[in-house]
């Protein structure tokens, strides 16, 4: 599988973000509050939707990742798997109580939506878009979280770790 394009619409810090992934290796770095955590957080919602909230942690919920100043945030993530290109894209919408407060978030109506010229007929309910995307790319959430993402600080510990811990931060890792 390789990233292509991410698109981020008023998702987190991002009003209007769009990355183009180089060929390789991409490295993002910044200073904190930059945005990079926001990046692979696009990458993997553009992939897994709704399973963010095991991926990012338990004190996540789906309105934190639309912008404070925003009713609804947008996601498009090309990728390229098995030769072919796929483009997906999820919009969520803010819900609110009586007193105009935040009260949660769900994915808009027709959304998300997958495309591709591999496929018979995009696809575009929540629920076959992730069994489409995983078969496409071969992993579910979990295995991708785990064999693709690295964690916020697992690599300064690497460095300075002990020959005998790194292993078993590699081990971690792999």
């Amino acid at each position: 599988m390789k990233f292509k394009t991410l698109i981020l619409e008023n998702i987190r810090s991002y009003e209007n973000g769009h990355i183009d992934f180089e060929d390789g290796e991409n490295l993002l770095f910044g200073l904190n509050g930059a945005g990079k955590s926001t990046i692979l957080q696009g990458v993997f919602g553009g992939l897994f939707q709704t399973k963010m909230k095991y991926q990012v942690g338990n004190d996540f919920d789906l309105p934190d990742l639309v912008r404070t100043q925003a009713d609804e945030g947008r996601i498009e993530l090309v990728f390229e798997a098995g030769g072919a290109e796929y483009t997906v894209e999820w919009v969520i919408q803010k819900s609110y109580d009586d007193d105009g407060e935040v009260n949660g978030a769900k994915t808009k109506q027709g959304y998300p939506k997958l495309s591709s010229d591999a496929l018979p007929e995009d696809v575009s309910s929540l629920g076959d878009v992730q069994t489409e995307i995983q078969r496409v790319v071969g992993m579910d959430a979990e295995s991708f979280v785990n064999s693709v993402y690295v964690q916020q600080g697992d690599i300064t510990r690497l460095i300075h770790a002990s020959t005998e811990d790194r292993r078993k931060i590699l081990d971690g890792l792999l």
